[in-house]
């Protein structure tokens, strides 16, 4: 069965739902009394926080992706005919549709690879944006990129990196309630010289439940990124300004660790693949942003050894979060693969992790079946050969044509399962 998703900008123009047809309210602010479901009602003020030099195509692109924010989290997976793949159709209001319909194709394939779902795409003919009045506006004249900046470990030391060498970034946060909080905590502990942008895609609808895998956060989270640096560029009358993605390649690439694991338990968030097809979409919008992970041939390990500002980071990584799971508790799990490339990053680079971890006993962990799976997995991949990380590698999705980059792809593989490795070890979860 098909579920459609229609955006509608007028809060008149939402219709009674059922579980197949469902209207949502975009990019609009609601009146106080709206109660239906919704999304990004916020992110006119982001956008005018701009300056109004976001093009078309930039606009056109964060709408379409407070889109797929609503069918990701008001589609719920479990009622799709196998549990886990659904088939969505997007409705969109745009100001371009001609444009929009020129990446479509790219903009289906991009979203099947990133939510592991099967998308259709329409979009129909939007005014233009009604941005509200803003006081306070980043001077983006003065700034040299923007950055996506989570609050996790390798985010701060992208930042770090960047203002250690005096350059004066745009910190683009998805700032979720509860993100927020954290990547304030990091924040406070930069140096001066960045600036900030955060949004929230805020969707809401009480009558459902939402589902909460969310693999299509980075969609959204690079297109506000691109509308900046979009500005950006714009503003300093410039061809284009690199939008960075601070990942370490490891998690990146993200190849499964099983074979039970492929596709469905394996997020795709910053793969080459992905962010090569989103390139392909601001190029074809017309948006002036260049997509840059700049660690993609570094480890989490070697991220921490070669920052910058070591001193600073010292200080700023016990309040990073890299959990996928701490919401639930607050807490990180300490378990789980981010958790434990984190914490292989820590041992790696000789620093004691006073992260509070929920599972701070790994061989523990392994007598409890809510903890065991991504330790074990993990266990089982730390004992692939090298002779077997080309093949690896490409498990994770189709991989850069050029040999040099696969290669760089197959190393960085190779030296991150390692650090997992040597940490499991220590633990004495694999001899």
């Amino acid at each position: 069965m098909t579920s459609t998703i229609r955006c509608v900008r007028d809060h008149t123009q939402v219709r009674p739902s059922s579980p197949d047809d469902r209207t949502v309210l975009s990019c609009t602010e609601s009146p106080p009394y709206f109660s239906g479901p919704s999304v990004g009602r916020g992110i006119g003020h982001t956008l005018a926080r701009l300056g109004g030099q976001a093009s078309t195509g930039a606009r056109d692109l964060v709408a379409i992706a407070m889109g797929v924010t609503a069918a990701d989290t008001f589609v719920n997976r479990a009622d799709a005919a196998d549990g886990w793949c659904r088939m969505i159709h997007l409705v969109v209001p745009v100001e371009d549709p001609d444009a929009c319909n020129g990446v479509v194709d790219i903009l289906r394939e991009a979203l099947g690879f990133l939510s592991g779902d099967m998308w259709s795409l329409e979009f129909v003919q939007a005014p233009p944006w009604d941005l509200p009045a803003v006081r306070r506006r980043p001077q983006l004249g003065q700034a040299s990129c923007a950055i996506l900046f989570s609050g996790g470990l390798d985010s701060a030391i992208g930042a770090l990196d960047l203002l250690k060498a005096e350059k004066r970034p745009v910190l683009v946060r998805h700032a979720y309630p509860k993100d927020a909080s954290k990547q304030t905590l990091v924040m406070k502990q930069l140096p001066p010289g960045h600036m900030q942008v955060a949004f929230n895609a805020d969707p809401r609808c009480t009558d459902i439940r939402h589902d909460v895998s969310m693999r299509t956060r980075s969609f959204n989270f690079l297109a506000v990124g691109a509308a900046v640096a979009d500005a950006i560029s714009r503003t300093k009358n410039v061809t284009s300004t690199d939008l960075l993605v601070p990942e370490n390649g490891f998690i990146a690439l993200n190849p499964p660790l099983t074979r039970r694991r492929l596709g469905s338990h394996s997020t795709r968030t910053t793969h080459p693949h992905f962010l090569a097809r989103y390139q392909q979409v601001l190029d074809g919008l017309g948006i002036q942003a260049r997509i840059d992970n700049p660690y993609r041939n570094r480890t989490k390990g070697e991220m921490m050894r070669e920052c910058k500002d070591r001193l600073r980071l010292r200080a700023v990584a016990p309040v990073t979060v890299s959990c996928g799971k701490w919401k639930r508790r607050n807490q990180q799990c300490g378990k789980c693969v981010p958790c434990l490339i984190r914490r292989s990053a820590f041992k790696g680079v000789g620093w004691t992790d006073t992260t509070d971890y929920e599972a701070p006993d790994l061989r523990a962990a392994l007598d409890e079946m809510r903890y065991r799976d991504d330790v074990l997995a993990m266990g089982l991949a730390a004992g692939l050969p090298a002779s077997e990380m080309a093949a690896w590698a490409r498990t994770s999705g189709p991989m850069p044509e050029d040999e040099a980059e696969f290669d760089d792809w197959v190393g960085v593989a190779g030296r991150g399962i390692k650090e997992v490795a040597t940490l499991l070890r220590k633990e004495r979860i694999i001899p």
